[in-house]
């Protein structure tokens, strides 16, 4: 059993050390060759959440991790969205957006109470586009309490947002 312990282990040893090399390729802040983008989109379907859960991501870093995550095929896409929710740094809502951006079927009430949350803090424009994002793939989460917040709000995004659902509420 220990033969197979030490495969396994090298083999994780191996992927982390791919998305190290594919880091500080990223850090170069040259756009990353088509065969890393496809290895990346790889490790996300294997690893999402190990990847995610690296601390120091910078924005280039996570912003090429929603551009792998718009291309990959995740199986656990519940688990992720919990995890991203529950990171709660300035990289959540980079993130959130481009997992909200695939489109499938999830589990609404981890995201609801994240945007309960996200619009009594303070409001960035990632904030806004996750609003959007909310708004054109997932209109069920459009609350009222959202969208009293947009009415108060004077972004224009957040116009956007009470002009189309206030009527279709009316």
């Amino acid at each position: 059993m220990s033969l197979a312990d030490s495969i396994i282990s090298a083999m994780e040893d191996s992927k982390t050390s791919e998305f190290e090399k594919l880091r500080s390729k990223l850090k170069t802040k040259k756009p990353l060759s088509k065969q890393d983008f496809r290895a990346l989109v790889k490790l996300l379907e294997i690893k999402a959440i190990e990847i995610l859960a690296t601390n120091e991501l910078s924005m280039n870093e996570c912003r090429m991790i929603g551009k792998a995550i718009l291309a990959s095929k995740l199986r656990n896409i519940d688990e992720i969205i919990k995890f991203v929710i529950n990171r709660e740094d300035n990289k959540t809502p980079l993130l959130l957006h481009n997992l909200l951006n695939k489109n499938c079927k999830i589990d609404l009430q981890p995201l609801r109470e994240y945007l309960n949350r996200m619009v009594c803090g303070e409001m960035h424009l990632c904030h806004y586009k996750v609003l959007l994002v909310v708004s054109k793939n997932y209109p069920s989460l459009m609350s009222a309490e959202i969208l009293d917040f947009c009415e108060a709000d004077s972004h224009p995004v957040s116009k956007e947002l009470v002009k189309t659902h206030r009527i279709e509420i009316v």
